[in-house]
């Protein structure tokens, strides 16, 4: 039965984890998307 709460425990710590990763690198990932769109529509010529 513990392995129950050992699993449950897991799962919850990475879902923690994951969304305070997500949370502090949101900012950088939506810069560097733009800049690339950017490069992107440079390239095409619009």
């Amino acid at each position: 039965m513990s392995y129950i709460y050992t699993f449950l425990t897991g799962i919850l710590i990475g879902v923690l984890g994951g969304i305070l990763v997500y949370r502090n690198n949101a900012a950088k990932l939506k810069a560097s998307e733009d800049k690339g769109k950017h490069l992107l529509d440079a390239l095409k010529g619009k």
